[in-house]
């Protein structure tokens, strides 16, 4: 992982670099100057307008009881594309304003997720989700991790627990 991460922080650099001096050489340093800096403010609307709108899909969401797992992933795109947008150049620019474009996002998201099913494990240990009892009181249910569950990997020891709050003075 490193060395792919170390040749993206070389690599962007010196393509941004070598595209700055061919757009400068064609068009001059005047309108390339003001292209990066006017493509920063579009970016930084662009984010703000389409950051918020997800974070209203998150809240409804929420509110109806569902987990707002494609509008939180839709969230962090828009995250990254507004971080590459602020960052000076031509291709972080296209990189941004691409991960910007809804149809893109869905592309990329479908990618990622793909990519995150193969390579990615998620191991839980707790005391499971809240949900209520037949009298309407939240109580603990308990997760496989604490029913005693074992992958066979390590031993899993189920206790049970109470948490209580303590008044500080």
């Amino acid at each position: 992982m490193f060395p792919k991460l170390l040749a993206v922080f070389i690599l962007v650099p010196v393509v941004e670099f070598i595209l700055f001096v061919t757009v400068g050489n064609r068009l001059g340093w005047p309108f390339t100057l003001l292209t990066i800096v006017v493509t920063g403010f579009v970016g930084a609307w662009l984010t703000k307008r389409q950051g918020l709108a997800t974070l209203q899909k998150v809240q409804g969401s929420t509110q109806r009881g569902e987990m707002p797992a494609d509008a939180l992933i839709d969230g962090l795109m828009i995250l990254i594309a507004g971080a590459v947008l602020l960052t000076p150049g031509f291709l972080t620019d296209a990189i941004g304003f691409a991960f910007l474009i809804p149809g893109f996002r869905s592309i990329a998201k479908r990618a990622v997720l793909a990519w995150a099913e193969k390579n990615v494990q998620i191991h839980t240990m707790g005391g499971g989700m809240p949900q209520p009892d037949h009298k309407g009181q939240t109580k603990r249910v308990p997760s496989r991790a604490t029913r005693g569950y074992s992958s066979g990997e390590s031993d899993v020891i189920n206790v049970e627990a109470e948490v209580v709050d303590v008044p500080r003075d």
